[in-house]
């Protein structure tokens, strides 16, 4: 079995509860349904949501930089697990977008 995610970076502005990939798990090509865990090192930073999603916690504004999270998938249908390990990255907070320009003048008479 092998874990996979869809995203592995957030900025540090994002709220409590941002989606930051789908957490999934396949056997030979085929998704298999699983339960997560992740270890304590996320210390709230980080969480798995109820659909299997990572998605940012709720301990406030997240420190930029890169977090070694450790998952562990549960198998639903059979007896098996599997752990995975990803790095993800917050970044700065993106720039608000700049304001629009002046209004033309207008036309000469």
């Amino acid at each position: 079995m092998t874990i996979m995610i869809t995203g592995r970076s957030v900025a540090q502005d994002a709220p409590a509860g941002t989606r930051i990939g789908n957490l999934r798990v396949f056997n030979s090509g085929v998704a298999v349904a699983s339960h997560f865990l992740m270890q304590k090192t996320a210390n709230g930073l980080f969480a798995i949501s109820a659909d299997g999603a990572l998605v940012t916690g709720t301990k406030g504004p997240l420190p930029v930089g890169h977090y070694a999270l450790k998952i562990t998938a549960l198998a639903t249908t059979k007896l098996s697990q599997e752990t995975g390990r990803f790095l993800i990255e917050v970044t700065p907070p993106s720039l608000p977008p700049p304001p629009p320009p002046p209004p033309a003048p207008p036309p000469a008479s």
